[in-house]
């Protein structure tokens, strides 16, 4: 019994390792940071207490409160905020035909304002076909149609 206990709880650690991994993966694509940065967490030695000879519980007690503090105050920053409101930018073409993109309008220039909308897509999506065809035949035909293939097998083995 307690081999089968073992056994799920591995299977549960391992699953819940391997999901972590995908998600921090997943974030770190989306961002271009590990979750853990965003907690002022950048290596292994950033976990590791200052434990030097002249440490005292005291000051070691008022260190991991200040960085549980500051953990929290971080942790803080990855709750979403409101969505995210149209932006206006100007875009130009400079003399050597580099495209230009400012939040404020270059002086002497003319520039293209744009609207740019964070919540809509880019790109739209295509149109979809129907999944669900409309049947050609009603269901009346189609027993009508199963009967009379029925009825021509019968007949093929009678004549033999």
């Amino acid at each position: 019994m307690t081999g089968v206990i073992v056994k799920w709880l591995f299977k549960g650690l391992l699953m819940s390792l391997v999901m972590s991994s995908i998600m921090s993966y997943l974030f770190y694509i989306q961002t271009g940071r590990t979750p853990w940065s965003l907690l002022g967490i950048h290596s292994v030695a950033d976990l590791k207490p200052d434990l030097s000879p002249g440490a005292s519980i005291e000051n070691l007690a008022d260190t991991v409160s200040r960085e549980a503090r500051q953990l929290a105050d971080k942790a803080g920053d990855l709750v979403p905020s409101a969505p995210a409101q149209p932006t206006q930018v100007y875009r130009w073409v400079d003399a050597q035909g580099v495209t230009h993109f400012s939040e404020t309008p270059p002086a002497g220039v003319d520039a293209v304002a744009i609207t740019v909308d964070p919540n809509q897509n880019v790109i739209q999506g295509l149109p979809t076909e129907s999944a669900d065809p409309v049947p050609t035949q009603s269901l009346d035909q189609l027993k009508q149609q199963l009967q009379q293939q029925q009825d021509a097998k019968r007949a093929l083995l009678e004549e033999h």
